[in-house]
């Protein structure tokens, strides 16, 4: 299976005969998706760090809470409108489920299925157990849409607080309604064909007339009527959403939708993707020069081109790209993944410090990335600090809940960690964590 740039898909199937999705991790749609996201949370009264959002590949309508505070939207949601209006909508609504702690009210069926003994798996990134070197950003773990739709079903009365909800927060952030009104309506009017032809979403969101007409009713008396947001969230918008359309989509399609004659950025970047997955790597650094000749400073034009060096051999030419891209955007833990995984790929024994660093900072905010930890293991190894190295394996095992692995790795880390040190002190914390289960 070819591994390219950005997007991993890398299929993992939770259960035998059950349809798999993947699940797409990309630091700039991810970026573009808290932009939107965040304000909401915060209207909530929600910490945005205790929120993670997922990206489905499947190209049903859908979006759904689980986990806790664990919110996953198909990439077939993400691409109904050119704004994003609807996704606002969408976030919103499942804010209020979170809000309002209905996934909590079946924590026993939920207990039930397998999904949650896998959310740790789809944190991590799998390029590192698929053996590859290349630092992609997402993993795709296999669900069950039978298993799915039952765990994820609300009530309506659920559906109604949660709409209520999301109608408050959209008053308090200053966005319209009506991409919220656009997708019920949208999805109710398909509420009478055959099942097999059913939106998921109408299975996991019952919906009513009476749902319409609350928001209806409530976009009539509102001041914000217009559900087109401002020119560069939705610039945003839009360029992720073609960007991942170009991953995800036959080069053919895209090469046709966005010729050599059209040269807006959004256009150059698409064919830059495109041409990099057959593969024609000339073709497409030429199109990513020509993307940094117009935006020097864009992080993730930089990540592109230090993904395409770095995937076809040009190790440490790409840790040039990789660095700005971080210096860009040094808040994002992904791209910090990814510097530090072509840092290590150097073989160069003075940027392992600056790995480590980069790698630790990251997994501060990606605790249970299972590739991060990979990643830190081979760089403290590589410094010479088997203690570290295998302290980090240890983590590694402990979210993938490989407990003799743990116990393993936890024996050897030991006998290099000084005594009553930090790392020590987690090595117990990490043993009496897999006693206590």
């Amino acid at each position: 299976m070819k591994i390219f740039s950005t997007i991993i898909l890398t299929l993992l199937l939770l259960c035998q005969n059950a349809y798999s999705a993947s699940i797409i991790r990309d630091a700039e749609i991810e970026n573009v998706l808290r932009n939107i996201a965040d304000p909401i949370f915060e209207a909530a009264d929600l910490s945005n760090d205790s929120i993670i959002i997922y990206i489905v590949n499947d190209p049903q309508i859908n979006a759904y809470v689980a986990g806790g505070s664990n919110i996953f939207i198909n990439t077939g949601l993400l691409g109904i409108s050119e704004d994003p209006s609807i996704l606002t909508g969408v976030l919103a609504h499942e804010t209020g489920h979170i809000a309002g702690g209905h996934l909590l009210r079946s924590s026993q069926e939920f207990k039930a299925t397998s999904l949650k003994a896998t959310l740790g798996y789809m944190l991590g990134l799998a390029a590192a157990a698929a053996g590859s070197p290349q630092a992609g950003v997402a993993i795709a773990h296999g669900t069950g849409h039978v298993v799915q739709r039952q765990l994820l079903k609300h009530s309506r009365t659920h559906e109604e607080a949660a709409d209520q909800a999301a109608l408050s927060y959209l008053d308090t952030i200053g966005k319209s309604s009506a991409g919220l009104l656009e997708l019920l309506e949208v999805l109710y009017a398909k509420e009478n064909q055959i099942y097999s032809e059913l939106n998921p979403y109408t299975l996991t969101h019952p919906l009513s007339r009476e749902r319409i007409s609350h928001v209806k009713n409530h976009l009539k008396s509102s001041k914000l009527k217009n559900k087109k947001m401002n020119t560069k969230e939705a610039k945003e918008f839009q360029r992720a959403i073609i960007k991942l359309n170009a991953f995800l989509e036959p080069y053919e399609k895209t090469l046709k939708k966005y010729p050599k004659s059209n040269k807006s950025i959004n256009a150059h970047y698409a064919r830059a993707i495109a041409q990099y997955k057959v593969p024609n790597t000339e073709e497409s650094i030429k199109e990513i020069n020509a993307l940094l000749k117009i935006s020097p400073n864009d992080p993730f034009f930089n990540e592109l081109k230090g993904q395409v060096l770095f995937e076809n051999g040009f190790v440490k030419e790409s840790v040039k790209y990789y660095q700005k891209a971080v210096d860009l955007l040094p808040n994002s833990p992904l791209l910090k993944i990814i510097l530090a995984t072509s840092q290590i790929s150097t073989n160069d024994d003075k940027l392992i410090k600056k790995a480590i660093l980069n790698l630790k900072q990251a997994l501060l905010k990606e605790r249970k990335n299972t590739f991060a930890w990979h990643q830190l293991a081979i760089a403290y190894g590589r410094n010479g600090d088997l203690g570290m190295s295998n302290l980090a394996l240890a983590e590694e095992a402990f979210i993938a809940d490989n407990k003799r692995d743990v116990r393993k790795f936890l024996g050897l880390a030991k006998e290099h960690l000084k005594p009553d040190s930090p790392a020590q002190l987690r090595a117990n914390d990490l043993l009496s964590y897999i006693d206590r289960d």
